[in-house]
């Protein structure tokens, strides 16, 4: 499957965005996603899951970030730094899946269900 494959599969959310700005997306994540212990395939995959947390996360009126505190009276929101951690990461179920595909690169090597030339 390719990036926009797993992309429409694994999130219907956005089936109304069009290819073309999905795979600008795809191309942003793509150069962020360092995943070389895993398959074309599951690369692939954690590529999609990647963009559409980029997408989920700046979807909030241009914030970045998780919210970190509010205040209801004369409305004011603080957000944390975007970074790529687990909990950046969590806010998200893409974010939460995303971690999940790229565990075993996480770990520092790679598992041998990840590849299957190891």
């Amino acid at each position: 499957m390719t990036q926009l494959d797993y992309f429409r599969l694994l999130a219907p959310a956005y089936e109304d965005m069009l290819d073309a700005d999905v795979t600008n997306w795809l191309l942003i994540a793509d150069g962020m996603v360092f995943a070389d212990c895993l398959d074309d395939d599951k690369k692939a995959m954690a590529v999609a899951l990647y963009a559409a947390h980029l997408i989920y996360t700046t979807s909030s009126d241009g914030a970045s970030g998780p919210v970190t505190a509010e205040k209801e009276g004369d409305l004011s929101r603080s957000y944390g730094a975007t970074v790529n951690d687990k909990k950046w990461l969590g806010k998200s179920s893409y974010g939460q899946l995303y971690l999940q595909t790229i565990a075993p690169c996480r770990v520092g090597m790679c598992l041998p269900a990840c590849r299957e030339d190891h």
